[in-house]
This record gives structure tokens, C-alpha cells and sequence, in this order.
């Protein structure tokens, strides 16, 4: 029989399940005269404009799978990409053991000493991406600590940036948007307008853009500095900044949690000087610019002057999601569950999908006694839309796994949510 999970309704303001498609009004009753023209045109003229919600993909139907889960989306995008991000910012957590972890490239350096027993705020800096709900698994598992899986030597790197448990200002940022759309799903690349390949967003204000520029720079000093000015007064709540020097490496990018305060002179003109913006945002620091006792690499509603912004060569950025606030909505599908059977054998079938990048996939074994025995867990840094299970049978059904009783079970999760997909009980033949 096939499973179908609905997770979470979509809200029915204006996130039901239904087409993109429209519905036609009832055609009024009429004795075939008007003032304006023929009945027909007149009931031409009176149907409604079709009306766009959000839906599952174009093609998607949950009972094409075994197993369907759906997420709800947020009521408000703008909202809820601010909301997650202050989520990541605020968790508290500790250790389960002192580790540390750091970059030693030429023109970015830093490191970390984590100790356990001490409690930090924030998800960890890292480019490994790890989702906020992974991150809670974690500390689940391990009796309310956090114990990082990174293999130590992977830890020690000096050349790449660290791939530990957290996320950094690109991809955190990338994680809030998925909480309503999959376009924010690469490296900071996607939130350059010069880069027009790859370019998500939309650049505020009247900004000129040159294709190509590798720079902010560039582009900032191509541009009056007032329409640079103009484009930040236009930002709004979940709104991007970015500064980029694809040359060097570096770049950063915020995320705007008030909106901006705009002083003008008697001519209208802005005054950069007394105009800001709030942010939040990740960064590869702790904070020592407080004073009570909180360790963090996130900064909350931090302002920036537009002076500040434009002397460090920032861009406005929007999201086209943000004017329509219609998106598809998140699932995870199993296009064939594992069955008893198949287990007994040590076999493990079907493929998981989804229409969001699939941040984390848990396929896990435990003995009789409720015991974990076996642990494939599947993790990829900017997430994939399908993951292949049975390629994973001779990991998860190692040589020290005899013959007896077992529980299968699959866990998987986006940045908006995980889900338990199966859980089965069978007895492994060895």
C-alpha cells in the first residue's frame, strides 16, 4: 500500500495545494443585451484574472511514491528567512569534547578552540553546511552535546576552508531562503549580478552592472555613489548585501533584519552618513565587542551605516520570491520504499528526491535491543536532488552484521525540515 504523509498543511491563506492553473468563473445569466456589447463579450470581460498559488512542481503527483512527505511553506518569505536565520544565530549548545578547527590560507586566517563544557551561541563558522535540524539531531543523539564527526585530519587542513558541522555566511544564508525556495543553492557566485550565468537575485535601485566584473568594486566605482545610496534605501526585511572579490577569494554576505532608516537632505538627496540598515549575519570571529559573557560568531541586527556599506563596497540585492511570495513547495519522496524482504537480503531499494537540495540522509540499523549497529550517514555540501540508496547496501551491511533481528529506518531532512521515511523491522539472513 502506498504511504502518502502530508506534512505540515500549506497554510490556506495562499499556499494550498493546488495548480499553477486557473479556475474559470461562472458565467453570469444575462438576456443577451448589455450596454458594453454581446453576452459573450460581456461574460469575457466579467471572468476572473486566473489566480497563482503555490504547488508541487509541474508533473509531481504524491501518488507516485511509496513514500511522500510534504513541508509547509512559511506564510510570510521575508519573515521567515530572517526568523531562520536568528534561529541559527541564537542556539545555544556545548560540546561533548574540546576540538578545534581553522583556515590558514594567505589572505584569510583563522581559528577555534571549542571546549567542552563551555556553551556557545550560534552554529558553528564552517563551509560544511550542515542544516540547523541536523545540528539538533546531533546534540539529541549525544545526551544534550554537540560531538562533531568530521574526521580529525579533515579538521587540521590549512589549505581549504573547514568542512566541521556549521554554516558560513554564504551558505547560512542560503539555508534561509530554502526555508521557501530552492534558487539559493551554490556559492556566493549566485548573489554576484556581474556573474550573469549565475546571478539569482535582482539588483536594487538604478545600478548599472557590466557583465563580467570580478569585483564589487568595480561596480560600486562604475555607478554615482547617490544611486548605490538610492539602491540601499530600497532594501527590505530578508534582503541581501554582498561584497565580493572573486580574485582574492573573499567576499561576505548579510542579510537584512530591519529595514533601512533613510535621512534626506532639503534636497531630497540621502545623507549616507545618518542613513543604516540592520543585518544579521555569520562571520569567522567571535564577538569581542560584548560584554556579557556570550561567545558567538553571529552578529543580530547589527547596524551599518550606508557610508559603511558603500566604502566596503556592498551590493542591494532582492529576490524575485520575495514579490510574488509564491514558490514550489518542499517534499521528500521515496520511489520505492525498502520492504522486509529486500533487507532480509541485505539490499536496500529505492531512490529518495526531492524538488529542494536534500542536506542530509540517515540510513541507520539497530539491533533487537534498540541499539545503533550500522550508520550510513550521506552529506553533501550544497545538498543533491536524488540519492540513489541502494548503492549504499555493503556500507550499511558491513561484515559485523550477523544474521538476526533488525530495524531499518531512513531519515532525511532539507534546511526546511527532516523526516523519518521508513521504519522497518526484519531479520537479516547474514
Amino acid at each position: 500500500m502506498k504511504h502518502i504523509i502530508l506534512f505540515l498543511l500549506v497554510s490556506l491563506l495562499c499556499l494550498g495545494l493546488v495548480s499553477c492553473g486557473s479556475e474559470k468563473g461562472e458565467n453570469k445569466e444575462t438576456d443577451g443585451q448589455s450596454d458594453s456589447g454581446t453576452a459573450a463579450e460581456e461574460t469575457l470581460a466579467e471572468e476572473p484574472t486566473p489566480e497563482k498559488k503555490s504547488a508541487l512542481p509541474e508533473g509531481i503527483n504524491p501518488n507516485d511514491y511509496d513514500v511522500f512527505v510534504q513541508f509547509d511553506l512559511p506564510e510570510n518569505f521575508r519573515q521567515a528567512a530572517v526568523d531562520y536565520m536568528k534561529k541559527m544565530a541564537t542556539l545555544e549548545w556545548t560540546p561533548l569534547v574540546d576540538y578545534s578547527f581553522g583556515l590558514n590560507r594567505e589572505n584569510w586566517k583563522y581559528t577555534f578552540e571549542l571546549k567542552a563544557g563551555t556553551t556557545y551561541t550560534g552554529l558553528p563558522y564552517s563551509s560544511g553546511n550542515r542544516a540547523y535540524d541536523e545540528f539538533i539531531k546531533n546534540i539529541n543523539e549525544n545526551g544534550g552535546k554537540f560531538f562533531d564527526t568530521t574526521p580529525i585530519e579533515e579538521m587540521q587542513q590549512t589549505g581549504n576552508n573547514m568542512k566541521t558541522w556549521g554554516v558560513e555566511c554564504n551558505s547560512s544564508t542560503n539555508a534561509a531562503i530554502q526555508q521557501f525556495s530552492p534558487v539559493a543553492k551554490a556559492v556566493a557566485r549566485q548573489y554576484m549580478p556581474s556573474f550573469t550565468d549565475e546571478f539569482i537575485g535582482k539588483v536594487l535601485g538604478d545600478i548599472k552592472v557590466t557583465p563580467g566584473l570580478r569585483r564589487t568594486e568595480q561596480i560600486v566605482a562604475e555607478n554615482d555613489a547617490d544611486a548605490i545610496y538610492e539602491g540601499y534605501a530600497q532594501l527590505k526585511l530578508g534582503d541581501i548585501i554582498m561584497t565580493k572579490n572573486e580574485d582574492s577569494g573573499l567576499c561576505h554576505v548579510r542579510m537584512i533584519s530591519v529595514e533601512p532608516e533613510v535621512a534626506r537632505n532639503g534636497a531630497g538627496r540621502i545623507n549616507p552618513s545618518r542613513s543604516f540598515v540592520k543585518c544579521v549575519e555569520q562571520t569567522d570571529a567571535f564577538d569581542q565587542n560584548r560584554n556579557d559573557g556570550v561567545l558567538t560568531t553571529w552578529r543580530v541586527d547589527k547596524m551599518y551605516t550606508f557610508t559603511e556599506l558603500y566604502t566596503r563596497n556592498y551590493l542591494p540585492i532582492t529576490l524575485e520570491v520575495y514579490e510574488t511570495n509564491i514558490s514550489v513547495i518542499p517534499y521528500l519522496a521515496l520511489d520505492e520504499a525498502p520492504t522486509a524482504e529486500t533487507l532480509a537480503k541485505g539490499s536496500i531499494n529505492g531512490t529518495l528526491s526531492s524538488d529542494y537540495p536534500i542536506q542530509y540522509c540517515y540510513l541507520d540499523l539497530y539491533n533487537k535491543d534498540g541499539d545503533l549497529v550500522s550508520r550510513v550517514a550521506q552529506h553533501e555540501r550544497n545538498g543533491v536532488f536524488k540519492l540513489n540508496l541502494r548503492k549504499y547496501n555493503y556500507s550499511l551491511f558491513t561484515k559485523d552484521i550477523v544474521a538476526g533481528d533488525y530495524t531499518f529506518v531512513v531519515y532525511a531532512g532539507l534546511n526546511c525540515g527532516g523526516a523519518e521515511l521508513c521504519r522497518i523491522d526484519f531479520t537479516y539472513n547474514g
